[in-house]
């Protein structure tokens, strides 16, 4: 019928909240179960079913508590086992009723009966065989040291993430920042009076510049006017000659004896009467 078939095989639940465990009350099975969950998944919550595992009851207190819990659907997946034995002692898992029970399960079961050399036809019909009760709770109870450790390896790689987001965007909001201030009123009106300011130094210098220049320039004319000046001439110790109506007198033929002349020199003028002109020197 395909029942060890391994296309049948349903998958265990990563993290299962209640574990229902076909077992005897007073075994052994009971409490390595108990114990390993609580140092492997203590937050899980363990469900007893109690049967007999041998004799004549076992087979139907078996096959009753697998359908209770099917029925019920108050556990996440069903341990069905025992320890070891011999033969006879394991016999009521090799029933068909057994079998059958455990292949109609909807729930995923794990199988534990006996000792790592024991095999009975429930291992094989089970989702999933442990050699021990101590093993089927491994299996079926994931670390929870490694999930700590795992949520807190990601934890920190996830922190390290954000901080980089966030580090990518402090830089973009600063670039955006820096553009937007650059960009402000406040530090155009500064920009532009800094031009003001470098086109006012460079116009003083300019005008400065220019002035002096000018200064120099007058200057040097201002000198050569003043040696063609008539006064430099009169200060040497000559003098000029205007008659009697202003005119400056350039020769000797302008004047005759009796006319009325002015002598101007450096400091002063005189006046005089021509008393005779004779030309030739």
């Amino acid at each position: 019928e395909g029942l060890f078939d391994a296309s049948r095989k349903k998958k265990l639940p990563t993290y299962p909240r209640r574990i229902g465990v076909v077992t005897s009350a007073t075994g052994a099975v009971i409490r390595d179960i108990i114990r390993v969950a609580g140092r492997r998944f203590p937050m899980c919550e363990i469900v007893l079913f109690p049967v007999h595992v041998q004799g004549d009851l076992a087979v139907g207190e078996i096959c009753a508590g697998i359908d209770y819990f099917n029925i019920e659907k108050n556990v996440d997946l069903i341990i069905v086992g025992r320890g070891g034995g011999s033969i006879e002692d394991l016999w009521a898992f090799n029933s068909e009723a057994v079998v059958r029970a455990v292949a109609a399960s909807d729930l995923p079961v794990v199988s534990a009966v006996g000792h790592e050399t024991d095999f009975t036809l429930c291992d094989f019909v089970a989702d999933r065989t442990a050699a021990t009760p101590s093993m089927a709770a491994e299996i079926s109870l994931p670390d929870s040291e490694a999930i700590a450790e795992a949520l807190l390896a990601s934890a920190k790689r996830m922190q390290s993430m954000m901080q980089k987001n966030l580090d990518d965007k402090k830089i973009y909001l600063d670039d955006k920042y820096n553009v937007i201030e650059l960009n402000s009123p406040k530090n155009r009106i500064i920009r532009a009076l800094s031009s003001v300011d470098a086109k006012r130094s460079r116009l003083d210098f300019l005008i400065t510049s220019r002035l002096s220049a000018a200064r120099m320039k007058l200057a040097k004319e201002a000198a050569s006017l003043s040696a063609l000046s008539p006064l430099a001439v009169l200060a040497r110790g000559y003098g000029f000659i205007q008659n009697d109506e202003g005119k400056t007198i350039c020769s000797i033929g302008d004047m005759a004896a009796g006319d009325k002349i002015r002598i101007t020199m450096k400091d002063g003028y005189a006046d005089a009467d021509v008393t005779s002109v004779e030309k030739g020197i």
